[in-house]
């Protein structure tokens, strides 16, 4: 999906659905979460490389943070 269409996405998504996306990236990426929430939705389990995103990832964290931001989420 290109940037512009998940934008579109991101404009339509509640402030959970954000979070879960935003935190989903984290996960595939074994980040080690902290909250019982993200630990309850993602597992306790981490590897690496323990939440370390690609540049592309880290573009679209900061957009979903962007829209949460937008949407008074955070």
């Amino acid at each position: 999906m290109s940037g512009t269409a998940m934008a579109e996405s991101y404009r339509t998504m509640s402030c959970s659905e954000l979070w879960y996306e935003r935190n989903a990236i984290y996960a595939d990426n074994g980040y080690c979460f902290k909250t019982a929430k993200a630990r309850r939705v993602f597992g306790s389990a981490c590897f690496p490389p323990y939440g370390k995103l690609s540049r592309s990832e880290q573009r679209e964290v900061d957009a979903i943070r962007r829209w949460e931001r937008r949407k008074d989420c955070l």
